[in-house]
């Protein structure tokens, strides 16, 4: 497992990126307070995918709202990736990669 704290990537500050490589994945979380990578996903993945709202949960007496958006599969380095982006007051935005290997 890797975790890189506090990259910016083409004018996106992302908090952290985690990287954890199995036998048979690799799983990349990549945590940023810009949700407008879940909001305008067309605009960052050319696809707006599938949203729902998970069940809201409470958090010191607030409750929180978490969304996550299925945006499908893409080829990354010649390789397939499930690509969804997760939005949350709690956290902000996570753009979720798993790469099938």
């Amino acid at each position: 497992m890797y975790t890189f704290r506090n990259v910016s990537i083409d004018d996106i500050d992302f908090k952290s990126i985690y990287i954890k490589i199995s036998s048979e994945a690799i799983f990349v979380n990549l945590l940023t307070n810009y949700t407008a990578i879940y909001d305008d996903s067309m605009k960052f993945f050319g696809r707006n995918g599938i949203s729902h709202q998970k069940e809201p949960y409470i958090d010191n007496g607030r409750e929180l709202e978490e969304y996550r958006k299925k945006l499908g599969k893409f080829t990354i380095l010649n390789k397939t990736a499930n690509v969804s982006v997760l939005k949350s007051d709690a956290y902000g935005c996570i753009i979720k990669l798993t790469v099938i290997i």
